[in-house]
């Protein structure tokens, strides 16, 4: 991104300058910080008195109650361009109410009990299948062979 100078900033705020490049430099302050920071430090004193006379004194409380009404506005607007809203809040409603009729009647916690059931049983009969419970008899006697072969001679693996 292309940051402006003091002097171009200068330029752009006595109005210098084709209407193509002040409103390019106009909408750059609108992103850059950089840029906004460096243009409101050459302010000075007089054109905060100047731009304060041409200020009506009671713009802060227009300013303020045109932002409340369109806020109301809006907030009117948004309620209204949702028609579901009222069906959404009846179907968590309803979601809800059966959630806690089951949990009394407890088929929530039964339907628990049952799943977990299942999942301990299928995961009981993958150990089962997956794993022998003996491997480390096996690994002994298997080195034992190897220590035998090897001290007989017949070499380390029972190859001659």
């Amino acid at each position: 991104m292309r940051h402006y100078s003091k002097e171009e900033w200068m330029l752009f705020k006595n109005g210098c300058g084709t209407p193509e490049k002040l409103r390019n430099m106009e909408e750059h302050l609108y992103r850059c910080d950089c840029c906004l920071e460096l243009f409101l430090s050459e302010i000075g004193d007089d054109e905060m008195r100047d731009a304060s006379r041409k200020i009506s004194p009671d713009f802060d409380k227009k300013v303020l109650a045109a932002a409340k009404k369109e806020f109301l506005e809006f907030g009117r607007k948004r309620v209204l361009r949702t028609p579901g809203f009222n069906k959404l809040i009846a179907y968590y409603t309803a979601c809800a109410m059966i959630t806690i009729m089951l949990m009394t009647a407890g088929l929530s916690l039964k339907v628990a009990e049952k799943l977990g059931m299942l999942a301990n049983t299928a995961w009981g009969n993958r150990i089962e299948q997956g794993v022998s419970l003996n491997w480390p008899t096996k690994v002994a006697k298997k080195a034992n062979e190897w220590i035998i072969n090897f001290e007989t001679g017949k070499g380390g693996f029972g190859i001659e």
